[in-house]
């Protein structure tokens, strides 16, 4: 009776041990992985179109080398939930920044600085987005036969697979029919780097010295800037302390497709594909534009605190000293 007492109370201990077991998180290690939730709007997030396909090494593009390539019709689409395979399915993803010292050995790093330089004429930046299939131990994952791992570069998301580096990219490649027409009198706005600014003193008659860039964008960083990039028709998002590496630092930023511009009496109308409306009227004399948004502005990484003020000449106006904050 003890012995059987003493069997089953082991057997009770071993299923209580066992259904307290859960799968772990990824570890972040140092900070130098981090686990980021993607943009909850799938409305704003990414499309990722097919590019090309470049051979790694000695490998052959041609027919004996890669028969037939499964890439070219696919079109990826990031949102909070995953990844969605040309709106018919989707999977959940680990997205996480790795410094490429880590992510790529000695060999795959000097391939894509080359790759990067020569094809598609960038730098390879210090981190990459790693995009990670949570599900690769499912055959049945829709992911399963396009990657287990990719990741992303600036405009770019790389899959490597059989000995190939396939490229997509989020950016429609610039063509006329992409520019946007701006009128005349918003020149000095285009493709410049709008920074908000606010009221320092308000008794000061000098604008350059009663306007200017304060505590919140300068130290705390939590107020974005805007780019109308005219050649390819996108509204750039970005934060103040990001801007000397805009656009390079795609995953910090918002690209958001102009489909309207005119010109309303004396102002500006910009309206972009997520319903964001701008209404753009400059002061007189100064280089200082009011701004009025409306729709779903995009927020995430790029600041709280919208300003009701821009200029492209952020230089002519005074700015607050941060002094010893370090944010």
């Amino acid at each position: 009776m003890i012995t059987k007492v003493r069997y089953n109370l082991v057997v009770f201990v071993i299923l209580a041990l066992v259904s307290c077991r859960k799968k772990k998180s990824p570890i972040v290690v140092d900070q130098l992985t981090t686990e980021i939730k993607l943009n909850q709007d799938s409305s704003t997030s990414s499309k990722w179109h097919y590019r090309e396909t470049y051979p790694i090494g000695e490998r052959d593009i041609s027919a004996n080398g890669l028969k037939k390539n499964p890439y070219e019709n696919i079109v990826f689409q990031l949102n909070q939930n995953g990844i969605r395979i040309n709106e018919d399915s989707t999977e959940e993803i680990f997205r996480t920044k790795l410094p490429i010292k880590i992510y790529f050995n000695a060999y795959m790093k000097q391939f894509y600085i080359n790759l990067f330089q020569d094809k598609l004429k960038i730098s390879l930046p210090d981190s990459i987005i790693s995009i990670r299939n949570k599900n690769a131990h499912i055959k049945a994952s829709p992911l399963k036969s396009l990657f287990d791992d990719a990741f992303i570069v600036k405009n770019y998301f790389i899959i490597e697979q059989d000995g190939f580096a396939h490229i997509f990219s989020n950016q429609i490649i610039s063509d006329e029919k992409s520019k946007i027409a701006i009128p005349p009198a918003f020149d000095e706005i285009v493709n410049k780097e709008l920074v908000g600014i606010s009221i320092l003193n308000e008794s000061n008659s000098d604008p350059y010295k009663k306007y200017g860039l304060d505590f919140e964008t300068l130290c705390y960083c939590n107020t974005p800037s805007l780019l109308i990039n005219k050649d390819d028709g996108n509204l750039i998002v970005f934060n103040y302390c990001d801007k000397e590496s805009v656009p390079e630092n795609s995953e910090r930023i918002h690209i958001l497709k102009i489909i309207e511009a005119k010109k309303m009496k004396a102002s500006l109308y910009l309206k972009t594909e997520s319903n964001v409306e701008l209404y753009i009227n400059k002061k007189t004399g100064i280089p200082i534009y009011q701004i009025i948004i409306d729709g779903p502005f995009p927020k995430e990484y790029v600041g709280n605190t919208i300003k009701e003020n821009f200029t492209p000449e952020p230089e002519k106006f005074e700015k607050v000293s941060c002094k010893d904050f370090d944010g």
